[in-house]
């Protein structure tokens, strides 16, 4: 009975961590009548990306949906069950005002692990550096609108 209570807790968890690294199912391969879920993050001007970069405000929100909100959040606070394991709250303008940039697009890059474990995918080869650049102004625009 107590390897159960630690088995389907585990289990669970890795699930939900496959999942966020594994929802990469776009429109183009879902069944046809299949809609593509709405997005869930309104879209502002000051969601619009850095350097008027090749994407768009509703394409990013659409990427962030796609990739980082089962994790993040729409609301970018990051899911509860994550706290423990240090997933960051990005309307947080402090934890925000410590993370360079450069730090935002090495994680999204290249993940995060600590302690050998993984924390966080790697998006290198899901988004172009553009849309990663991009991505680092939408999490930013957390901490703005809070």
């Amino acid at each position: 009975m107590k390897a159960l209570k630690i088995i389907l807790p585990t289990l669970f968890l890795a699930a939900l961590l496959a999942s966020c690294s594994n929802s990469q199912q776009t429109a183009e391969n879902k069944p046809a009548g299949q809609p593509s879920a709405p997005s869930t993050q309104p879209q502002t001007p000051s969601a619009q990306p850095a350097g008027g970069g090749g994407g768009s405000a509703a394409t990013i929100a659409e990427l962030y949906n796609k990739n980082c909100v089962v994790c993040h959040q729409a609301d970018g606070k990051g899911a509860p069950m994550f706290k423990e394991q240090g997933i960051p709250d990005f309307t947080d303008a402090a934890w925000q005002a410590k993370e360079t940039d450069a730090d935002f697009i090495e994680v999204i890059t290249n993940g995060k692990e600590e302690g050998g474990k993984k924390k966080m995918p790697a998006f290198k080869d899901k988004l172009t550096s553009e849309q990663i650049k991009e991505m680092v102004t939408y999490v930013r625009n957390f901490a703005k609108k809070s």
